[in-house]
Order: structure tokens, then C-alpha cells, then sequence
């Protein structure tokens, strides 16, 4: 034997031992794992069979023990949308789903899955199940495994990207069997589950795709591309509508690759600024879509256009496309098809979203099939099923829709009114109809959490397919816990504004108090109270299902979600009442509130604290400035300089590749502005009079502030969120501010979810002077992530006795640029201080 082959016979046996080294560790790693998970399973079970029978009479509220933890309300799974393919006898239905790494180590559907192809964040996921003539459906059977993430990218940016990561609406469709998916910059189809080489359709440089729609053996879908051409410098992303032919797609095996030959992209329409809702009649004879422009979002001022198809080869005709409504004040949303040819759409005209049926001859509106005061449908943030709201029937005449979240029925051939069905859930959404003439949507509830179900017409039975939240009610199996127990129902309430304060007089919102049956509040006691500003802000807070409210409510804390005068689900004249009053009317309705609720005794007048996050801690920030109303306020992300988000939008930062603005947003680029009422787009003075920067000085409580150093939305600079913090402190408050390196705008890595939860209601409990109950843990700190906190804690304690500040590396090492040292304000968990 040569030395070559004794080195080669060397390596490849040390390459074995490692590996079965490396196996080894795993194997240990995980018996640790599930002996600490059993220890702290038999804690909670000996925990709750404490209080089991005479609950406790002597602990405050806000320091209840909760089964709630952070752990818990993490390790969900979160439904995005679903598809129908009703090509074939047999109906199979998709559905995307986002799951972060916790939920599937947790979750059923997952549980056989290699833990190594896990992604740490968070990942786009399709499944599906056939349904039978029956409505019994198959076992579920994942499509699109690691390394694909199924998202959208359009409209999204790397200023805006946390909008590609939660809302993946428009990403998926089922068509002949196939299914067709969206990655970030590439479009397939899958012919088969579970492969990990599937047909790519097109891709190119900084391409996007969303709501694949076929027919003719073609995909009709929304394209977004940035330029990376000098020549388009500064220029922002072209939005348009096209056409591409997989059958046209060349894949040759080359090495360990497929090299791919794509046919070029024929465009239908470029126009406009962006388009959504592409939808082919049955006769495969006509397209629609939906379309706007600047300065409008898509819940303003849109409109819908058609262009007829060759019969045969479905190419467009580009002769006869026609703008079909759009009167440049109208909201016209989700054009649908009926089976008989007979065209529908959402439109706010009557200052409510509803369903009309449109005269595509005249080019008008003609009926209002189910009138009502109730918004069917949603601001579309999010593309695709995500915002489906009706459907009709393949086999009947019936149409099924969401009205208020509420499931309705109508038939189309009747005079009948339109019927409410009953399903026991709340809230439903991304609703079709199979061929077997059920109802298939996604459904949540206050205390139930979010499943996709079918309602069978026939027998009035609701069948749950497949529960989102299955990885949390596992774990919660596990440790012997009854939700009921520890689950407050919302009660909804409409509250005036102050006297004179018009157009509209009410705002509303979901007010929970608390809810812990192991405990019994205290006599002469009200418990402290959050109020929750949602973000967007054109959007609403619902009565869905929300596991975090339970972790508060579950420890003492009541909590009420505000819809302050401007968001939607309230009218068309309600949602712009925003439009030139944003940072004003959700400030004033949030102390409103606040003087409301504590008049009405639902909580301590001493104890309230204001949350938001992204436009909310924009919101929450400005009320904090009111005097002797908060007790304190925690921001999560949140804008604190508008004209930097303002510029930021329309104009980016110049990338290291030529010609791309890396953080224009141009879905956005006049959102802010028309929000703020700024007319002067230069010198933006409206915008700077409103930000929380221009009157950190004015801050009138205690403030938290959790954010991401990769957030380039909610700051205009490294410091901004320093100079308040500092100016707060400066006033004598007690203050904290908690970094994460390694997250944008929002918070994706389960770790740094469960430690802004913990550390908000830890601050809290700091300002109330009462004992946090965060019990994740027993003698010795098991979990690598609270072994960092309390080391971090501890050296930062003795620095702040020595009063010397307290450095650590928070980059990312290996020579990042972005590597920074940081001054460790406070791990939350472990202390806060001014």
C-alpha cells in the first residue's frame, strides 16, 4: 500500500471517528435534554396540584406563578394561508405554514424530521392532505423541506424584510396536482412531495414572485424586480404582471447541479405601481387583477383591469386590456370569478367592505349581494389567500364569505338572506370551497387557537384538519396543564372620545382581565393593566387567539387591546381618520382609555403601562409624554425618528451593488407622509414634530426600550434609541434597554422572543415593586440562554456598583464590520435599573 492510499485509509477512518464522536455528543446532548424537560415537567405538575384545590388568597396580583411561560407561547406554529387544487376528481388542499425551530422539535407533523435540516429562525413550510368524497382527509404530507423557505418577497426590502418573514401571503398554489411555490428569489413547481430538487420556473438577480395562478399550461403571477444596472440608478423596484411557460423551462444534469435554460418572461401589464389578485375566468377567456399606484395603499384608491386570452395558447391580447373600475377614491379589492363566468369584487362604496357584482360590459358596479355593516375583508398587507375572504361553490350557486371574522353563506339564485354559520371559533379567514361542496378555512378563536377546518354543509359538522398551535398544546399535554384555567375571555367595548374630539366619537377594543384559577385576587385589589397599541397602523387588534396575553393575564395583569380611531374593521370614514392624525388620535384614545377603564374600576388607576410595538411603541412612546396617566411604557422596535423612515422609504442608502437602494421601500414610500399629514416632502417638519426623538425630552414615565441592531426602520441611527433611553434616565426614571445583535425589525429567533416577553413583564414588575414569577428554572441555570443572561447580569451588577460602565461584545465576531462593543444596559430578566 502506497502513501497515498494509507493516507487516504487515515483520513477517512478519522473522518468515521469524528463522526461517531460528533453522534455521540448528540445522543448525551439529547438525554440531557429530555431528563432536564421531565425534571421541569414533574415541577409544574407538582406546582399545580399545589393549587389545585383552595387557590391562594395572599399573592398580589402580577406575581401569580403561570404554567404560561415564554417557552410556551414561542413554540407555536403559525398559519399563513391555504390553496385548493380542484383540477382533479379528488380535492387536495396546501397550506403554508411558519414555524420556528422550538415548534418543530414540538410538534407532531415534524417529529420524525432530521434536527440538523431544522432552520434555526424560522421557515415557510407547505403541506397537504387529499380530501375524499366524504371530506375525511389523508395524513398530512410535507412538501417543501430544508433548505426551502417559502415566502414572498414582494413589496419587501431589506429595510422591510421583516414583512417577507411574517407575512408569506401570495407564496403558494395547487394546480393538476402540482404545486407551485415562491422562494425569495425564484419560482417552482413540485410534481411530487418531500424532494429536495424541484423544477425552477425562473429566477434572476433580485426577482421576486407572488400568487402563481395557472392555466394554459402557463403561470400568470406578480413579478418585482430591482435593477442592478447603473443606468437604473436610484430608480425604486418594478412591479408588473406576467406570463411564463414552465413547459418552456430547459433543466440539464450537470456535476452535482441542474443548469436551467428559462424562457423569457412575456409582460401583461407595467403600468401601474403595483398589482395584486391576478384571477382567470373559468372559460380561461379573460384575466383580471387589481392594481394601484402612488400615493395610494391598497386599502385607499385602487382599480380593476382585464385583458382577454387567446382561446387557445392563453396569450394575452394586448388590444383589448381595459380598465374595468377605479374612480380614484374607491377601495376595489379581490376580483373572483363564479363558476357560471359572472365577476365579483370588495369595494368600500358604501363606506363598508362589500361583496358586489360587477357589470364588466359597462364597466360598473352592479349589486351589492350581501349588504351589511361589516367589513368583509382586510387591509391587504399580505397578498394571496391570506386576505381570500369569499369563494364560491364549483357545484352550486352558493357563496361563502368572512364578514367581521364571522363565517356567512348566501345563495346567489335566491332572494335569501345571508346566513351565519356557526362554527364555535371567532375569527375565519382564507376561505374555499372543495369540490365536495364543504367549507375549508383557517379559524381561530379567543381561547382556541388557530386551526384549519372543514364545515360540511351537509351536516353542519366542523372537522379540525390540522391545529397551528398543535407544538404548544403538546407541550402543555405534557406538564398536565388546563388551559380554561388560566384563559380570560375578552369582553369587547366601544368607548367615546372626549367631548368635541370629531369626525368619529368612539374608538374600541378587547379589554381581558385577569385570570389564574390558582389564585384568588385580593379584597379592595385591582389588578394592573397593559394597554396594547397595535402596529401598521392601518390594522387591528382581534379577539383571536394570542398566547402572550395569556402569559400577562395568567399573572395578575388585565390587558386591552385598543383599535383607536383609525384602524380598520370599522369603515371605511374610521380607518382614514388616521390620514393627517397619526400620532395624535391613537394617543389621545390611549389615555381615554386609561381614564375609562380605571373610572370603571377594571383596574388600578397607579398601574398602567402602555405596550407597543413597531408603529405601536411609535404610539406608545408619544403617549408616554402624558403626565400622571402611566405608570410606565415598553417599546419593542419601535419608529422613533419619522423622517429618517420617511427618507429611508423613498430613498434608501446606496448598496455595494451598483444602482440598488437597499432600503427604499417603495410600497410604503408615501405611507408615512399621508399619515403624518406632511406636505413638505423636502424639509419634513410635520414628520420631525412628531417623532419621539424631537420630544424625548417631554417623556413623562418610566421606559423600556427592546430592539434589533440590524433595524433600520424604527431608527434613523445607532444612537436614537440611546438619546432617549439617556434622557429618560436623566429625569430620575427607572429605565432598561435590551440590544440583540442579531435581529431586524421584529424578532425572529425563539431565544430573543422569550426574552423580550420575560424581560417587558419583569420591567414591569420592577416599576411595581412586586416579585417577578419566572419559573423556567430550578437549582442551577440549565438553559444555555439564562447561563448567558445571569453571567452577563452578574458582571453588569458589579459594574454598576463600581458605577463604571459595563462592556460586551454583542457583534458577530470573525471580523464583522457590524461587530460593535455595546453598553449592556440591563439583561431584563436579572435586573433593572436607572
Amino acid at each position: 500500500m502506497g502513501f497515498n492510499e494509507r493516507q487516504l485509509v487515515f483520513n477517512n477512518a478519522s473522518i468515521i471517528k469524528a463522526k461517531r464522536a460528533e453522534k455521540e455528543r448528540k445522543r448525551e446532548k439529547a438525554i440531557r435534554k429530555a431528563e432536564q424537560e421531565a425534571k421541569e415537567d414533574d415541577d409544574w405538575r407538582e406546582r399545580l396540584a399545589q393549587h389545585r384545590f383552595k387557590p391562594q388568597e395572599d399573592v398580589p396580583f402580577g406575581s401569580w406563578q403561570s404554567p404560561f411561560s415564554s417557552d410556551l407561547v414561542t413554540a407555536s406554529i403559525e398559519l399563513q394561508e391555504i390553496a385548493i387544487d380542484r383540477t382533479q376528481s379528488q380535492t387536495r388542499l396546501y397550506w403554508l405554514q411558519r414555524q420556528y425551530f422550538d415548534a418543530a422539535a414540538y410538534s407532531p407533523l415534524n417529529k420524525e424530521r432530521d434536527a440538523m435540516s431544522r432552520d434555526p429562525f424560522y421557515r415557510g413550510s407547505v403541506f397537504s392532505v387529499d380530501l375524499d368524497a366524504d371530506g375525511s382527509a389523508s395524513e398530512p404530507v410535507e412538501w417543501t423541506r430544508a433548505p426551502y423557505k417559502v415566502q414572498t418577497n414582494v413589496h419587501s426590502t431589506q429595510l422591510h424584510d421583516y414583512w417577507a418573514i411574517r407575512n408569506m401571503g401570495g407564496s403558494i398554489s395547487g394546480h393538476d396536482g402540482c404545486l407551485y411555490f415562491a422562494t425569495k428569489h425564484n419560482l417552482y413547481c413540485a410534481d411530487q412531495p418531500g424532494s429536495t430538487e424541484y423544477l425552477s420556473l425562473a429566477l434572476g438577480p433580485n426577482w421576486r414572485f407572488a400568487e402563481p395562478t395557472i392555466a394554459h399550461g402557463a403561470v400568470y403571477c406578480i413579478h418585482e424586480v430591482v435593477s442592478l444596472k447603473s443606468a437604473d440608478k436610484g430608480k425604486p423596484p418594478q412591479n408588473r404582471l406576467v406570463r411564463l411557460c414552465p413547459n418552456r423551462t430547459e433543466r440539464k444534469q450537470a456535476a452535482d447541479r441542474f443548469q436551467y435554460t428559462y424562457p423569457e418572461l412575456l409582460v401583461i401589464s407595467d403600468d401601474a405601481d403595483f398589482y395584486a389578485s391576478p384571477q382567470i375566468s373559468p372559460d380561461g377567456r379573460t384575466l383580471v387583477w387589481m392594481q394601484w399606484s402612488h400615493p395610494n395603499m391598497p386599502w385607499q384608491a385602487t382599480e380593476i383591469w382585464s385583458i382577454n386570452l387567446d382561446v387557445q395558447s392563453g396569450t394575452p391580447l394586448t388590444a383589448t386590456k381595459r380598465k374595468i373600475l377605479g374612480d380614484g377614491k374607491t377601495c376595489y379589492m379581490q376580483p373572483r370569478w363564479s363558476p357560471n363566468g359572472s365577476l365579483y369584487v370588495i369595494a368600500d362604496t358604501s363606506d363598508w367592505w362589500n361583496i358586489y357584482e360587477v357589470d364588466i360590459a359597462n364597466a360598473k358596479l352592479n349589486r351589492n349581494v350581501a349588504r351589511m355593516h361589516a367589513e368583509i375583508g382586510a387591509p391587504m398587507w399580505r397578498l394571496g389567500s391570506f386576505a381570500q375572504s369569499y369563494d364560491f361553490d364549483p357545484r352550486s350557486t352558493k357563496m361563502a364569505f368572512e364578514a367581521d371574522g364571522k363565517l356567512h353563506i348566501l345563495n346567489l339564485s335566491e332572494s335569501s338572506k345571508t346566513i351565519q354559520i356557526h362554527t364555535g371559533y371567532a375569527r375565519h379567514r382564507s376561505v374555499y370551497f372543495g369540490n365536495n361542496s364543504d367549507i375549508y378555512c383557517i379559524a381561530s378563536g379567543p381561547t382556541k387557537p388557530q386551526c384549519l377546518i372543514r364545515y360540511s354543509l351537509a351536516t353542519e359538522n366542523v372537522t379540525i384538519i390540522v391545529e397551528a398551535d398543535n407544538g404548544m398544546k403538546h407541550l402543555a399535554e405534557r406538564r398536565g396543564i388546563d388551559w380554561s384555567r388560566y384563559m380570560s375571555a375578552p369582553e369587547h367595548l366601544s368607548i367615546s372620545v372626549e367631548e368635541g374630539k370629531e369626525p368619529n366619537d368612539f374608538f374600541t377594543g378587547f379589554y381581558y382581565s385577569p385570570k389564574n384559577d390558582d389564585y384568588a385576587p385580593l379584597t379592595g385589589q385591582y389588578p394592573p393593566l397593559i394597554i396594547y397599541l397595535h402596529d401598521g397602523p392601518t390594522d387591528q387588534k382581534t379577539d383571536e387567539f394570542d398566547s402572550r396575553i395569556f402569559y400577562f393575564t395568567s399573572r395578575g395583569f388585565a390587558w386591552f387591546s385598543i383599535n383607536y380611531r383609525g384602524s380598520s374593521g370599522y369603515g371605511r370614514s374610521y380607518r382614514d381618520n388616521l390620514n393627517g392624525h397619526w400620532g395624535r388620535y391613537e394617543v389621545e384614545d390611549a389615555i381615554t382609555a386609561a381614564k375609562y377603564l380605571a373610572k370603571k374600576n377594571m383596574c388600578d388607576p397607579s398601574s398602567i403601562f402602555l405596550f407597543g410595538e413597531s408603529a405601536g411603541g411609535f404610539s406608545a412612546m408619544r403617549a408616554a409624554c402624558a403626565k400622571d396617566i402611566f405608570r410606565g411604557a415598553m417599546i419593542h422596535y419601535g419608529y422613533c425618528d419619522l423622517v429618517s423612515l420617511h427618507k429611508r422609504a423613498n430613498f434608501g442608502q446606496e448598496s455595494k451593488q451598483v444602482g440598488m437602494l437597499k432600503d427604499a421601500d417603495k410600497f410604503r414610500a408615501h405611507y408615512w407622509s399621508r399619515l403624518g399629514g406632511e406636505y413638505d416632502l423636502e424639509a419634513c417638519t410635520t414628520l420631525k414634530a412628531l417623532s419621539p426623538l424631537t420630544i424625548k425630552d417631554e417623556i413623562a414615565c418610566p421606559i423600556g426600550i427592546i430592539y434589533g441592531l440590524d433595524d433600520k426602520m424604527s431608527r434613523g441611527g445607532c444612537h436614537d434609541y440611546d438619546e432617549i433611553w439617556k434622557c429618560a434616565r436623566e429625569k430620575g426614571y427607572l429605565t432598561t434597554m435590551l440590544e440583540f445583535y442579531d435581529e431586524g425589525h421584529g424578532f425572529q429567533k425563539p431565544a430573543n422572543q422569550r426574552l423580550s416577553l420575560d424581560g417587558t413583564y419583569a420591567y414591569f414588575c420592577k416599576l411595581l415593586e412586586i416579585n417577578a414569577t419566572l419559573a423556567d428554572e430550578g437549582h442551577g441555570f440549565q438553559k444555555p440562554a439564562n447561563q448567558r443572561l445571569s453571567l452577563d447580569g452578574t458582571y453588569a451588577y458589579f459594574c454598576k456598583l463600581l458605577e463604571i460602565n459595563a462592556t460586551v461584545k454583542c457583534g458577530r465576531g470573525d471580523g464583522d464590520p457590524k461587530e460593535r462593543v455595546s453598553l449592556l444596559k440591563s439583561p431584563l430578566c436579572i435586573l433593572a435599573y436607572s
